[in-house]
């Protein structure tokens, strides 16, 4: 899967083989930055920006 650094997770690659999901979260607005931020950190998700 990749090597872990100094987290519980490996680093996410751009190009990669493994499966993906796209997921739609819906997060009320008061903690949508510390939810999506929180996320981020933990290195278990890939954002999209939809216009």
């Amino acid at each position: 899967m990749g090597e872990v650094r100094g987290g519980c997770c490996p680093p996410m690659d751009l190009f990669r083989s493994e499966a993906m999901q796209l997921v739609q979260l819906i997060i009320p607005m008061e903690s949508a930055h510390l939810t999506v931020s929180y996320l981020g950190d933990l290195g278990l998700l890939q954002f999209k920006d939809v216009p």
